[in-house]
């Protein structure tokens, strides 16, 4: 997965480790990774946005099988962490909140069917 090893200009990077990106990788470099449904980077390289409104009692407020968030919010989801944090947040349950405007070089979305 990649997120901000010896490449990384960042002071947290790791630098005991190197996947040999020192920002994004390109889509699916690390496939070794696929989750048991065969989907790819969903942990590290960039945030992906979420459609959800955030909610800061996420999951205790949720329902136990699809849960879709409150139905407004001032705050959206962003999730999976990126290449500029370090690996402890680059994991699939990573959640952060950001205002829908922000923009920022290690986030973007995924587009599914």
């Amino acid at each position: 997965m990649n997120f901000c090893d010896a490449n990384c200009a960042y002071a947290w990077k790791d630098a005991s480790v190197n996947d040999r990106f020192a920002e994004a990788a390109p889509v699916g470099s690390f496939t070794a990774n696929a989750s048991p449904y065969g989907i790819l980077d969903l942990a590290g390289n960039a945030w992906e946005w979420i459609a959800d409104w955030f909610d800061a009692d996420y999951p205790k407020t949720m329902p136990a099988r699809n849960p879709t968030g409150p139905a407004t919010g001032q705050l959206k989801v962003l999730r999976g962490g990126a290449w500029s944090i370090d690996a402890f947040y680059a994991r699939t349950t990573s959640r952060f909140a950001q205002t829908p405007e922000f923009r920022e070089r290690s986030v973007g979305f995924r587009c599914v069917q």
